[in-house]
């Protein structure tokens, strides 16, 4: 049987923009440092996608892990030695769903 999966679209924010191979860096050292390498594997979290100018991503996760993941992401305060808040916005089970929040929060953002 699948497991389930949850994407949860998520915002960093720093003093220094990211690129999308630090916020893959940064996630993966969240869930380390939160859960260690067991828990990393169960959960199985990963930056699906990011987007450079508005430092938003979509994270991808199983649905029994979703809780640490979230605990693990939220936690994350330094990178790199730079002071870092990553933010959760939206959690669903389909990835389109998101999409619309990303590009209406984006407009937001920029209006």
């Amino acid at each position: 049987m699948q497991e389930k999966k949850r994407y949860i679209l998520v915002s960093f924010e720093s003093q220094h923009r990211l690129s999308k191979v630090d916020a893959s860096k940064l996630v993966q050292a969240s869930l380390l440092e939160g859960v260690g390498e067991l828990g990393a594997s169960k959960a199985k979290a990963f930056l699906k996608e990011f987007d450079e100018e508005s430092q938003r991503g979509i994270v991808k996760c199983q649905t029994a892990m979703l809780k640490e993941v979230l605990a693990c992401l939220a936690l994350k305060s330094s990178y790199a030695a730079t002071p870092i808040a990553v933010r959760t916005w939206k959690i669903s089970g389909a990835i389109g769903n998101l999409w619309d929040t990303k590009k209406a929060t984006v407009r937001k953002i920029q209006s």
